[in-house]
């Protein structure tokens, strides 16, 4: 889905451009593999031993824009006031999201409570979880580009920016750079 959108692109079987989260497997599972490159949100999700990392550039795409993370909950006063009173009373919040990894380190670092209930970690249809899981999920923790898809499935941001997603460069061999 997302592969349209980078600057980069490979040029030879030893280069490899991919967004999904078995990617990192896939680069050192191939034998000619020298390096790859893999966006810091794979990367996070699925950590490898034994394995150098080098950040380049954020993501960025054609028009410009940065590949980012954001919270975002359902566009309902009622909604967003919950979120409001559970941050500023620092109860936790019931995040939703593919990124379960990314979230605990973006939650620690601001400080906030949370939850991630299992029922609300998913490959798809993030964006749908508040308003089918009102219970369950506060909040959505999503990659964004424009904040279109957030507007179009009815949710308000509330964060924007909380992290970017950075091209790695990787390859086997354990020597960060």
């Amino acid at each position: 889905m997302l592969d349209d959108v980078f600057m980069y692109a490979g040029v030879t079987t030893n280069y490899y451009l991919k967004r999904d989260k078995e990617v990192v497997r896939n680069v050192l599972a191939t034998p000619c593999a020298l390096f790859g490159f893999v966006g810091s949100d794979a990367l996070g999700e699925s950590p490898i031993d034994d394995l150098w990392t080098r950040q380049l550039d954020p993501i960025i795409s054609v028009s410009g824009q940065q590949l980012r993370f954001a919270l975002a909950c359902a566009d309902t006063a009622q909604a967003y006031d919950k979120v409001v009173a559970k941050i500023r009373a620092n109860a936790p919040l019931n995040v939703g999201t593919a990124y379960p990894n990314t979230v605990k380190r973006i939650m620690n670092s601001l400080g906030l409570q949370y939850n991630i209930d299992p029922i609300c970690v998913q490959a798809g249809g993030i964006e749908s979880l508040p308003w089918q899981l009102p219970d369950q999920c506060d909040v959505i923790v999503e990659q964004i580009l424009s904040g279109d898809s957030m507007s179009a499935n009815c949710l308000r941001t509330i964060m924007d920016g909380l992290e970017p997603v950075v091209l790695m460069q990787i390859g086997p061999g354990g020597r960060d750079e």
